[in-house]
C-alpha cells in the first residue's frame, strides 16, 4: 500500500462506501475521496459512502448522475475504443471527471471481488448444487416455470430480480460454474439472434475461453478455481480496461492496490472456508474492514457499480435505443436478425423481461461499428 501512495501530484481515492473501497481508503491517512450516485434510490449508495468518510474524517466530494448521460453516449464510445458492453462505464467516466477537478491520481478498489470471493455468482453456483438435489419435476415443471412468468422489478436487485437471474443461470453449461451467472441469453437465444450468415462465420463457440481457463486453474479448490478464472477475464478483459480507459479519458490515473503481486500470491494461498461462508461473501476481507470501518457499512447487500439503464432504456435512451437497432440497419448489416431483436425491444420497453443486458451490448456494438468500421 506504501507504494501506491507514492506520488509527485494531488492524489485521491475512489470510495463506493463498499468493503473494498473503504478498506482501501482506511489505509490511506488523510485523503480526499470521491462518489457518485443516482436519482433512483436503489442505485444509489452515496449515504454510505457519506458514512465511511464521516467516520475516517476525509475530504469527501460526491455528485448525483442523471438520466442526462445519455449526452456523453458516444463520447464515451470513442474514449472505450472496444465495444465492451458494461454499464458501469458511465459512473466509471463521471467519477474520473469529478475526481480529476482536484486530484491527479486516484487510487480504486478493483480485485478485491475477484480475489477474495466478493460475487454473488459465487453463492449462487453454491446454491445451485443444493437446488440440483431437489426433484426435477420439481425445478422444471413448477419452480422455472413460475420464476420465469415473475415480471422484473424496477428495483436493481430485489427477491424476484434476482430468482429470475438464478434459473436463468441454471440453463447454462454446469461447467461455467459460478461464470453461468455471467451469460445473459443461451445457446438457443443466440441462435435467434445471429442471422445464418453470421452463425457460420462463428468459428469458436462463446464459452471455450472460460472452460479452457477453468482447466488451466489446476487443482485449486472450487473458489479459488472461480477467482483464478475471473483474475484472467473478467477483470483483466473488462473492469480494468473499463476504468483505465474512463479515468484516462479526463487524464486521471487510476491504481488498483488489491492488485500489488504480494497480494495476489497471498490472497491465493487462503483457502476458501476463509473467503465464502454461509450466504455471505469475502468472509475475511470483511473481518478486517470491520475494524476499521462501520460494521453497517461492511455486512451490507452488496450493489456494484451500474446504473438504473434498464429504466432508462424506456425513457431518456429509447432514441438511442431505436436509431441503434433499426430494424432496416440491421437487415442490411446481415448480423442481427431484426426480428429477434424487435422482440427483445418489445418484451423489455412493455416490462415482461428485462433484456438491457443484451440490448446494451448490442447498441454499444452498433455504436462501436458506426464509428469504426462503417465509413
Amino acid at each position: 500500500m506504501r507504494r501506491q501512495l507514492v506520488s509527485d501530484v494531488p492524489l485521491g481515492a475512489f470510495l463506493s462506501g463498499g468493503v473494498d473501497s473503504s478498506l482501501i481508503v482506511s489505509a490511506m491517512g488523510p485523503a480526499t475521496t470521491f462518489s457518485i450516485g443516482f436519482d433512483d434510490p436503489s442505485y444509489n449508495e452515496l449515504s454510505w459512502a457519506r458514512r465511511v468518510a464521516e467516520h475516517l474524517g476525509v475530504d469527501h466530494h460526491d455528485r448525483i448522475i442523471r438520466p442526462s448521460v445519455v449526452g456523453l453516449f458516444h463520447d464515451l464510445m470513442t474514449f472505450l475504443d472496444d465495444p465492451i458492453g458494461d454499464f458501469s462505464i458511465f459512473p466509471t467516466y463521471l467519477v474520473s471527471r469529478l475526481a480529476r477537478e482536484r486530484v491527479t491520481v486516484v487510487l480504486s478498489g478493483d480485485g478485491g471481488d475477484e480475489l477474495f470471493g466478493g460475487y454473488e455468482t459465487y453463492l449462487a453456483d453454491r446454491w445451485a448444487r443444493a437446488y440440483q438435489r431437489l426433484p426435477g419435476l420439481v425445478r422444471a415443471g413448477m419452480v422455472a416455470p413460475i420464476v420465469s412468468a415473475l415480471r422484473p422489478r424496477a428495483a436493481k436487485k430485489g427477491k424476484i430480480n434476482k430468482a429470475k437471474r438464478f434459473v436463468e443461470g441454471l440453463a447454462h453449461d454446469p461447467g461455467l460454474s459460478h461464470a453461468r451467472w455471467r451469460l445473459f441469453g443461451g445457446a438457443g437465444a443466440r441462435d435467434a439472434l445471429f442471422t445464418a450468415e453470421a452463425k457460420a462465420a462463428m468459428k469458436t463457440p462463446v464459452e471455450r475461453h472460460i472452460l479452457d481457463l477453468f482447466r488451466r486453474a489446476g487443482a485449486r479448490d472450487p473458489l479459488n478455481r472461480s477467482l483464478y478464472v475471473d483474475l484472467k477475464s473478467y477483470l483483466c478483459d473488462n473492469i480494468l480496461l473499463k476504468v483505465d480507459r474512463m479515468s484516462m479519458a479526463t487524464s486521471l490515473e487510476a491504481r488498483v492496490p488489491y492488485l500489488d503481486r504480494e497480494l495476489v500470491e497471498l490472497a491465493f494461498r487462503i483457502p476458501q472456508e476463509f473467503k465464502l461462508g454461509a450466504g455471505q461473501t469475502k468472509t475475511l476481507l470483511k473481518r478486517v474492514a470491520a475494524r476499521h470501518v462501520p460494521a453497517e457499512c461492511v455486512y451490507r447487500p452488496k450493489e456494484g457499480f451500474s446504473i438504473p439503464i434498464k429504466n432508462w432504456l424506456g425513457g431518456e435512451f429509447r432514441p438511442l435505443l431505436e436509431d441503434l437497432l433499426d430494424p432496416a440497419r440491421l437487415r442490411d448489416q446481415g448480423l442481427f436478425a431484426p426480428a429477434w431483436v424487435e422482440r427483445l425491444k418489445s418484451e423489455h420497453l412493455a416490462g415482461h423481461a428485462n433484456h438491457s443486458h443484451t440490448l446494451w451490448s448490442l447498441m454499444v456494438f452498433q455504436a462501436w461499428r458506426r464509428l469504426w468500421l462503417d465509413v
